[in-house]
């Protein structure tokens, strides 16, 4: 019997949103309810926040997948991958997919399988273990793996300090003076809002998204999570508030990895690489895409046509009549073409490094003559191709990319070799004992060089590749053309480390500078790699490889040589922070940002003062700045102060706090932050109220000199209305006499009368006014209706 036999789509957001909705109202009513579906998420936390909510809803149970990432995952029948059984229908979850299927192939005729480029967001259905006809094998599903520092109680130590450096990069100003993991994570979970309309996570909440992050990593502090009861919430907001607790549980989870070094939030289940493998690369000269030529027989002529002149061309190839096509290995192939008087032939490799992909051409007089020269040639100069039976010389250096057999004569069979440059030449051997020998052959050795034994052949090819990429790097880094290229290229392979940076940049330092290489600490990396010569773009790289962390890499980038914009983007980029985080640790004012690419939002979340300083009074722009600062994630009191201080008209004002409040709070809230009068007085004839509701809506907010004071311009300075006006305000009388009648101020005493001050000398000795520095803050503002994204103009809700 099927686990799920019944479809289930979603033809709309509202379909899905209708959906959880339902599931909310029935299974999310009580704490237990609230905690299976909480710890249920735990096995899908490579998929998004809303992902894991809809699959709680499906009530599913540990990890999931689609049917072609299963097969790659051993069954229990060996030599087969898993199976989804018949009859089962699967979970619909949103994915970066297009829809897949068939499409005719162009080059071969009949169909061949699509595999479109990521191009937007839809449905595609998941199946759990549950659906499986054939279930993994033991051990086929295995955990991650965690550092050994960081297992069993020892290593809370360990813990704190990563959960510290994680909170640091998330928590704005001081982190909490403590060095419990759960606090920390629960204070920058509060900060880690899914949107700004979304309210902040409570307490119990907050400890909920921390749990989960340190039950990954098996120090959770109690067996269960925090207690909430989501009883008193509506359906939409229960599933709303569940997915406010994952998003940063899953980011905080991704950022932990990050400092340990492990992919915390990495399934058990491979995951499919999708390429879009239809067309030929740019670049190539071979003409048979990737999914054609996964259509071909090995070792067998495949006839297509004839074709005319002009379909041929639509093909790619210049003929007329007839084709074939002969599949040598996974990725070479011959293809032999009519051309109307003739034929040609010719030997491609769509993975080959040399010749663009095409490796060898020929013409012959018919179809059949230009298929056996065609495998003539390959059999004498390609041999690795076909497979020869009979002993000759190895593959040309960049002819095969990877191991092959050695010639068998005299050699065991196993032996291997590979042309890893036209230099360098690696060898795999049989050795005594079960054992392997790598070695490797460059124009500096005395013939073969030996390397250590090793336990198996795959350990043997991998020490025999590391061995000859590190000869291949000190070459490469040896020439001053392409040294800074190719050392950025080794911080950036994966196989970097210290003693190896030490000795690739020797012959640029001096004995003492290189040996200071091994313990130097970044900053003195910084200071030695600029003293060896390379590019700041190069220093990143190394910092990056070393793993710093990114608030030290912020000091050091300006003294590394990178301009504060680029050094907003190598933050975002090579250590994920945010752009308004990079900035904060750069200290980078409103005009860097700009400089590096951040958009409005993001300028008006770090420097709103910056920007306000120099915008000019269209109230159109301060309607919009408004806004920005409000998807931001300004507070509604932070924003209103702003406009308050550096609004230039009265009019400004008004748009701007009409943008994030609702007119008839607009009044109240202005007056509780100090609004200047004609500010408050404007606000009032926005909000449509009268002189006399004016008074009495601030009589008990304001002072009642600034009552006096609003009243006196709204009713276009005629004092007999406003002493009316206040006194039916219940303003005292003699508070309004005292305004119509302020007195006289008393004479000004100098405290230094014996100094005579001359203000005109004074003035003559200053420069005269020059115009406007450029390089004010944001000074052409005009790109901030640009960047801004329209629904920070909406009106808070």
């Amino acid at each position: 019997m099927a686990h799920n036999g019944q479809r289930i789509e979603f033809p709309t957001l509202q379909a899905m949103t209708a959906h959880l909705d339902r599931w909310a109202a029935t299974s999310l009513t009580s704490p237990e309810q609230w905690e299976d579906a909480l710890t249920g998420t735990r096995s899908w936390l490579d998929y998004s926040a809303r992902n894991q909510v809809l699959l709680a809803s499906y009530g599913i149970d540990g990890p999931v997948a689609g049917p072609e990432t299963w097969r790659l995952v051993p069954s229990t029948t060996e030599g087969r991958g898993c199976a989804i059984r018949a009859g089962e229908h699967g979970y619909p979850v949103r994915v970066p997919i297009t829809s897949g299927g068939t499409e005719p192939d162009p080059y071969l005729g009949g169909h061949r399988p699509t595999r479109a480029a990521v191009e937007r967001w839809e449905w595609r259905p998941v199946f759990e273990t549950a659906q499986l006809a054939r279930r993994p094998s033991p051990g086929a599903l295995s955990a991650i793996e965690l550092p050994e520092h960081l297992r069993g109680p020892g290593g809370q130590r360990d813990l704190a300090a990563a959960v510290r450096k994680v909170a640091g990069a998330t928590i704005r100003g001081p982190l909490p003076r403590t060095n419990d993991p759960t606090r920390l994570l629960s204070e920058a979970a509060t900060r880690l809002r899914r949107s700004h309309k979304r309210p902040a996570l409570d307490e119990a909440l907050a400890g909920q998204a921390a749990w989960l992050v340190l039950d990954r990593v098996g120090h959770a502090p109690t067996d269960a999570a925090p207690r909430v009861d989501p009883a008193a919430l509506d359906s939409r907001e229960r599933w709303e508030r569940l997915q406010d607790v994952l998003e940063p549980a899953r980011k905080l989870t991704a950022a932990l990895g990050v400092t340990v070094g492990v992919d915390l939030t990495a399934s058990p289940l491979p995951r499919m690489e999708i390429l879009d493998d239809r067309v030929v690369p740019a670049g190539r000269r071979h003409r048979l895409p990737a999914a054609s030529l996964e259509q071909l027989p090995v070792g067998r002529w495949v006839t297509v046509g004839p074709y005319t002149s002009a379909e041929w061309s639509a093909r790619g190839e210049h003929a007329s009549g007839s084709g074939a096509f002969l599949r040598l290995n996974k990725t070479a192939y011959l293809a032999a073409v009519e051309t109307g008087d003739g034929a040609t032939w010719r030997l491609e490799d769509i993975a080959a490094r040399t010749g663009n992909g095409l490796l060898v051409t020929g013409s012959a007089r018919t179809l059949n003559d230009a298929r056996a020269e065609a495998v003539a040639a390959v059999r004498d100069r390609y041999p690795a191709l076909t497979a020869p039976t009979v002993d000759t010389g190895p593959s040309p250096a960049g002819a095969v990319e990877g191991w092959e057999q050695m010639p068998r004569a005299g050699r065991p069979v196993a032996a291997e070799l590979w042309h890893l440059t036209n230099d360098i030449t690696l060898y795999v051997l049989p050795a005594p004992g079960g054992r392997w020998q790598p070695a490797l052959q460059t124009p500096s050795t005395d013939g073969i060089e030996l390397l250590p034994l090793q336990p198996t052949q795959q350990d043997a090819r991998d020490q025999a590749e590391l061995a000859g990429r590190r000869v291949a790097r000190m070459a490469m880094i040896a020439d001053p053309a392409t040294s800074d290229r190719n050392l950025a290229a080794f911080a950036d392979d994966g196989l970097y480390n210290r003693a190896d940076l030490a000795h690739l940049i020797s012959g640029r330092l001096t004995d003492a500078d290189t040996a200071r290489v091994i313990n130097a600490d970044p900053a003195d990396l910084v200071e030695l790699l600029g003293a060896a010569g390379f590019s700041p773009a190069t220093t990143v790289a190394v910092l990056a490889a070393e793993g710093v962390d990114a608030a030290t890499a912020a000091t050091l980038l300006p003294s590394a040589g990178v301009p504060i914009p680029d050094g907003i983007r190598v933050l975002h980029e090579r250590w994920d922070l945010p752009n308004t985080l990079a900035a904060e640790l750069l200290d980078a004012t409103a005009t860097e940002m700009r400089a590096a690419g951040c958009t409005a939002t993001e300028i008006m979340a770090v420097r709103p003062r910056d920007v306000l300083r120099t915008l000019p009074d269209d109230p159109h722009l301060w309607e919009l700045a408004a806004g920005s600062m409000a998807t931001a994630g300004h507070p509604t009191t932070s924003i209103v102060d702003h406009l308050v201080a550096h609004a230039p008209t009265p009019e400004a004002f008004t748009t701007g706090l009409i943008t994030v409040v609702e007119p008839d709070e607009a009044l109240a809230i202005a007056a509780s932050r100090r609004a200047h009068p004609d500010q408050l007085a404007a606000v009032s004839e926005a909000a449509g109220l009268s002189p006399a509701d004016t008074a009495t809506a601030l009589a008990t907010k304001v002072n009642d000199h600034i009552v006096l004071d609003v009243i006196n311009i709204r009713c276009d300075g005629d004092t007999e209305s406003v002493a009316a006006t206040a006194t039916e305000a219940g303003i005292d009388s003699s508070t309004v006499q005292s305004w119509l009648h302020p007195p006289a101020h008393g004479n000004v005493t100098p405290i230094r009368s014996a100094i005579d001050i001359d203000s005109a000398a004074l003035l003559d000795r200053l420069p005269s006014a020059g115009p406007t520095s450029v390089d004010d803050p944001i000074r052409s503002l005009d790109a901030l209706m640009l960047n801004i994204d329209s629904s920070g103009l909406e009106p808070a809700q």
